[in-house]
């Protein structure tokens, strides 16, 4: 250190000294601002993460958004150099993981930062985005943007898989690095069971489960696979009850030795206890506090057919023991 005092003092090597200093001091610098710019790359998240990021690169590739930058919704909107900083530095904390191996795939399995503020303000979307659009792609539906906005409802609350889109056939490529077991895909939001987290028939939901709500008045409700012959012949209540009584219910407990002097009605119960605790299993301690930052059900929480209809006797018996029997 002393010998380096000795460069500045001594007036002839002075500006030689200041030169060099002020040479590595711009090297240092020009590094930090290349290695920034290349870690916020779509290079560097597609090919250096790829052992954690191979789903999401190749959902990014499908979606609507896979021209839009990375750091256009993965960093804070107008974000001074200082923020962008500690947010390469934060990241850094992925990296033991990614080496080692020891991290768990789906990424953010229970779309938790679909529902955060911090990572996802209205702000990110606002970038690019009418707060309240004027057109929808979706033939038939119209809903009401402005009221969800109102109501503190963030874009990524329903629009949780825009920009990583994991629709149609697309399979997940990554696996669990300790277990060996494949990804799955991710809930999306945008279904009318994601509605369904918040809208409801029921007296007491939230929000009203109007099908005017978002279906505009032309639109034909009636799903496509309620119009097939079978099932007006399949579905009606009296064919519901006879296959109940006579054949599904039946033949589940005979195939477990139980007594037949059982009732039906006894057995239908019985089912549908089965069927809740398994129900309740299926929610992840994710999805528990992901519910709790905000009062959404969880996706798996949500009936289909009571979307649409509020007595479901002659429905439930039957398909919840179909749902058991899921090998057959």
């Amino acid at each position: 250190m002393k010998r380096l005092l000795r460069f500045y003092a001594d007036p002839v090597t002075r500006p030689r000294a200041i030169i060099v200093t002020g040479t590595a001091i711009m090297c240092v610098i020009m590094f930090a601002l290349v290695m920034v710019f290349a870690t916020t790359s779509y290079w560097f998240c597609a090919e250096i993460c790829h052992s954690v990021q191979d789903d999401s690169i190749s959902a990014y590739k499908r979606s609507t958004h896979s021209q839009v930058s990375c750091v256009s919704c993965h960093m804070p909107v107008g974000a001074n150099p200082v923020v962008f900083l500690l947010h390469k530095v934060e990241a850094l904390g992925e990296l033991p993981p990614t080496i080692t191996g020891t991290f768990e795939v789906p990424l953010n399995p229970a779309s938790r930062l679909a529902m955060s503020e911090e990572a996802f303000p209205p702000e990110t979307c606002l970038q690019c985005h009418r707060a309240v659009p004027d057109v929808t792609p979706s033939f038939g539906l119209q809903p009401n943007h402005e009221i969800h906005a109102d109501h503190d409802l963030r874009c990524t609350f329903c629009h949780n898989r825009v920009a990583h889109s994991e629709s149609g056939e697309w399979e997940p490529q990554t696996v669990n690095p300790r277990t060996g077991e494949s990804s799955w895909k991710h809930v999306n939001y945008i279904s009318m069971a994601g509605c369904f987290r918040c809208h409801g028939q029921k007296d007491g939901a939230p929000a009203s489960g109007e099908c005017t709500n978002c279906h505009v008045s032309y639109h034909d409700l009636r799903p496509a696979d309620h119009k097939v012959d079978s099932w007006k012949t399949t579905h009606s209540a009296s064919a519901i009850r006879e296959q109940l009584r006579v054949s599904a219910v039946v033949l589940y407990y005979a195939n477990r030795g139980v007594d037949a002097k059982v009732t039906p009605a006894r057995k239908v119960r019985d089912v549908a206890l089965l069927d809740k605790e398994e129900k309740g299993r299926r929610l992840t301690e994710e999805e528990k506090e992901t519910q709790a930052q905000w009062p959404l059900a969880p996706m798996s929480a949500v009936e289909r057919c009571t979307m649409c209809h509020l007595k479901v006797d002659d429905c439930d018996p039957c398909h919840q023991v179909n749902r058991i029997h899921v090998d057959d």
